[in-house]
Formats: C-alpha cells, structure tokens, sequence
C-alpha cells in the first residue's frame, strides 16, 4: 500500500529582526567615520571618501567645511608627491576624488546659498597651461554662490580673453595657472583687456589663481588680487560685489 509522502513546505531562512537592522544602521557609521576624511583623501581611498561625504552630508554636516577637509587632504597629496611618494597616477586620483566630492557637495551648498547675483565672472587658463582641476573648483564655487560664469577653458590667448570681455563685460577676470612659463601671456591678457575698457566704463577686477600665484607674481602682472584657495577666491568675488 502507497502512501502519500508527507510533505512540508521548505522553511524558509529566518527574517532579520528590526532591532538587528537597527543596530547595523547604527554601527555603520563608526566604519564610515573609523578614519578622518583628509587622511582618507590623502591615502586616495576613493570609496571611502564618497561613503562618508555622502554619510556626512545626510546627517546635516556643513558641506563647506567637507570640501574644506578635502582641499586638507589634497595638501597632503601634494607634499606626498614632492617627496616622491606619489607619482602622477596619484595626482590624478586624488583630482578624481575632489571632483566626486565637489559634486556631492555642490547641491547643497547652493541650498544653503540661493540667493543671485548679477556679477559675471570671465575665468579661464592662460595660454600655454592646460591645468584646470584649481579653475574647476573655483568655478563650481562661485556658481554655488550665484555668481554667473563665462569660462573659456584651458590654454587661453590674450586675443580670445579680450574678444569675451567685450561680449560680455564681467566685473571679473580670473585667469589660473599652475605654470611660470605663462606669466606674458597673464601679463598680456591684464593689460590688453584694461586698454580696451570704453572710457567711462568701469575696469574689471583681475583676480589670478594657481601653484603659481603670490603677492610678487600678482605685481608683476597687473592683477588686483591673488590666492591659492579657492574659497578665498570667492571671498575676494563677494566682497567686490559689496563694493
């Protein structure tokens, strides 16, 4: 006689209660915060920086002061690469890493920042340079500010400089650089633009940016303000605005 098997129904793997999701929720953080966010960018930890960027920036923390650790970090990568410790594969990293930051970051600050301003910002690399990573961010920052940009992009000439000037008649000219060789073509761009300004007409502010930029490389080519950090650069862009 055949009898029918007595089949159950496979159990299936017991169901994780709310109090263990909780808790892994809650221990999440410690691994995301286990290691400060410029030694992470420094050892160019690229998912751990953008995990906890995001992580901080979910819980409220001031986005400036982020991008403020970051730029922190990327000294670190610089003093690193003069020691010979990093080589150019490094440097490219951490540019890569500050961009994904600088793109988590941008939205929120323009949160913070909505208000608009109708002062027009002419940037762009002098001739004969192609870096961009320094320009970006200024950019990024400004535009985060309300500031409206014209940015021309790298390896910029006198001639092209000045042709956007009279199109668009910025308050501001920024010109970055990362090399001295360029230092005619910056001198150039300055004094060409001021003696095509119409008479009457209000001069721009020139404000030079870059490895290279100091008090000294400033005098010598005409420029009213210098910094190598970007947010000192917006600074110096809203206090010529209140002006």
């Amino acid at each position: 006689m055949v009898t029918a098997k007595d089949e159950r129904p496979p159990q299936r793997p017991e169901q994780p209660g709310a109090a263990t999701i909780l808790n892994e929720v809650q221990t999440m953080p410690n691994n995301i915060f286990s290691q400060p966010l410029p030694e992470l960018v420094t050892a160019l930890k690229e998912k751990e920086v953008h995990d906890q960027v995001l992580a901080r920036l979910e819980r409220g923390d001031d986005p400036m002061e982020i991008l403020n650790e970051c730029q922190r970090g990327m000294e670190g990568v610089g003093l690193l690469y003069e020691k010979k410790e990093y080589f150019i594969s490094g440097l490219i990293i951490a540019a890569e890493i500050l961009k994904d930051v600088v793109n988590l970051t941008a939205p929120h600050i323009r949160e913070i920042h909505s208000g608009k301003s109708a002062v027009t910002v002419l940037i762009g690399t002098a001739q004969g340079d192609i870096h961009d990573l320094g320009k970006d961010l200024f950019i990024t920052l400004l535009q985060c500010y309300g500031f409206h940009i014209i940015d021309l992009g790298v390896d910029v000439a006198p001639q092209t400089f000045l042709e956007s000037f009279i199109e668009h008649k910025p308050q501001i000219v920024g010109i970055s650089a990362l090399l001295t060789s360029v230092i005619d073509a910056m001198k150039e761009t300055i004094a060409l633009i001021r003696s095509e300004v119409p008479q009457g007409a209000s001069v721009p502010l020139f404000i030079i940016g870059g490895g290279i930029a100091d008090q000294i490389f400033a005098d010598m080519v005409g420029a009213d303000f210098w910094t190598q950090d970007a947010m000192a650069g917006v600074r110096f862009c809203q206090d010529a605005v209140k002006a």
